[in-house]
């Protein structure tokens, strides 16, 4: 069997921290390979594509206001899509996190701003496979939990 592979789209709509784009990547590959091991990868999962959209406050306010209904400005929002592309690669969906709010987190926990966007890029994964840590019997705070000790220990 093949190990399971992720593509990472990555954009940045926002200007006042530089991101180390090959770093997110190489991490949204080994939180794929933690998944993997925990088992809740789905079947087609074989070669999996998501999107990471980095965002302001101002910016992701106006997504949470609109998919949401909550006009204030939130740190991260998964938008699952689960659909096999034409190149039969299965799209995931997008995370959009916000660098801004990140930041400000990052420096309330006493951590770096890279630990806060792992923390959030980790959190938008387990939302797009379908988990949600708001309707479940606190199955995707486990699974988070678990997976933060093994990818975050660093």
């Amino acid at each position: 069997m093949t190990k399971p592979r992720i593509q990472v789209n990555l954009k940045t709509f926002q200007r006042k921290w530089r991101l180390d784009r090959a770093a997110l990547t190489r991490f949204v590959g080994s939180a794929w390979n933690g998944l993997s091991r925990a088992g809740v990868l789905p079947r087609q999962a074989a070669h999996s594509e998501l999107t990471l959209v980095f965002l302001n406050n101002r910016q992701i306010q106006w997504y949470n206001a609109r998919f949401r209904g909550k006009d204030t400005p939130t740190d991260v929002l998964s938008f699952p899509v689960n659909e096999i592309t034409a190149e039969e690669s299965h799209y995931l969906g997008d995370i959009l996190i916000s660098v801004e709010k990140a930041a400000v987190q990052a420096d309330d926990k006493g951590h770096s701003l890279k630990r806060e966007l792992r923390v959030l890029i980790l959190h938008g994964m387990i939302h797009l496979l379908g988990f949600d840590h708001e309707t479940d019997s606190g199955e995707m705070d486990r699974l988070e939990h678990k997976l933060r000790l093994s990818l975050l220990q660093r």
